[in-house]
């Protein structure tokens, strides 16, 4: 048992830096906006939380700090299901490539992935199958569409296990792609 004198301080915080009432979007009553500041050793987040007591509407966005030397350029291979569990934090505007298919996405384009978005590789996979598969019945432009299925189905097999490498390489103007969680150190700067 770990009495709390044996605990480790690992320098996580969280800061109230407003609190402020507004209308809720839902009910229209009032409803508590607060604007907080998590830092840890690894990240600094600033959390805007509204909550509104009577219709009980919560709505949260999480929006990193990002030091200036963050990638703009970030590439993830995956070799086994471990890599599948890789946690981006994704910023607006940025594409997403994977170079062994030839495939590349702005990030506008995928349904599940919004603007300033936190998403692990296997979503990031099945998302371009899905997308991927809509393209492929569409038959666009002499698109080879056993060639389209074919990568569809690779995509949705390598987000379960991943048999052959992948790479997914996603690409940012202004920066800011941060990899949360690594479990093998499978990233590196492109």
């Amino acid at each position: 048992m770990v009495s709390s004198s044996d605990r480790i301080d690992i320098g996580e915080r969280v800061y109230i830096l407003s609190t402020q009432k507004i209308g809720c979007p839902v009910c229209g009553n009032e409803a508590s906006l607060i604007i907080s500041e998590y830092r840890s050793l690894y990240e600094t987040l600033i959390i805007i939380t509204l909550r509104c007591s009577n219709c009980e509407y919560k709505k949260a966005e999480v929006i990193p700090i990002i030091e200036e030397d963050e990638y703009k350029c970030t590439e993830v291979k995956v070799e086994n299901v471990e890599d599948l569990k890789t946690l981006l934090f994704i910023p607006p505007g940025s594409s997403i490539e994977i170079p062994e298919f030839e495939v590349k996405l702005e990030l506008a384009e995928l349904s599940d992935i919004v603007m300033g978005n936190y998403v692990t590789v296997d979503g990031i996979l099945l998302d371009i199958a899905d997308n991927l598969e809509k393209v492929c019945i569409e038959a666009e432009q002499g698109l080879d569409i056993e060639k389209c299925v074919n990568i569809v189905n690779t995509l949705r097999r390598s987000a379960e296990n991943p048999s052959t490498p992948i790479t997914v390489r996603v690409i940012s103007s202004v920066g800011n792609i941060r990899i949360v969680r690594s479990y093998r150190n499978n990233f590196k700067k492109c």
